[in-house]
C-alpha cells in the first residue's frame, strides 16, 4: 500500500512511440524510475491492474481515515 504514497519504482508499458521515446525515458529516469517494455499480450495485464487500481485506491482511502480516527492502545 505504500507505493501510492511516492512516485513508482517501476512502469510497464507496451512498446508506443510514446513511451520509448528518449524524452519519456530521460524525465522517468531523472525522477528514477525504471521503464520496463512488456510485450502486447501482456499488456492486457496491465488493463486488468488499472481496472482494480480505483477499488484499492477507494478502500485504502477509508482504513487510512479509520485509522487516523481510532486512537491505538499504548504497548
Amino acid at each position: 500500500i505504500n507505493m501510492y504514497v511516492e512516485p513508482p519504482n517501476l512502469i510497464a508499458t507496451n512498446a508506443s512511440k510514446n513511451f520509448i521515446s528518449k524524452k519519456f525515458l530521460n524525465n522517468a529516469t531523472s525522477l528514477a524510475i525504471k521503464v520496463k517494455e512488456v510485450p502486447i499480450k501482456a499488456y492486457n495485464l496491465i488493463s486488468k491492474v488499472k481496472r482494480y487500481y480505483a477499488v484499492i485506491r477507494y478502500a485504502f482511502k477509508i482504513i487510512t481515515s479509520k485509522l487516523e480516527t481510532t486512537t491505538l492502545p499504548k504497548h
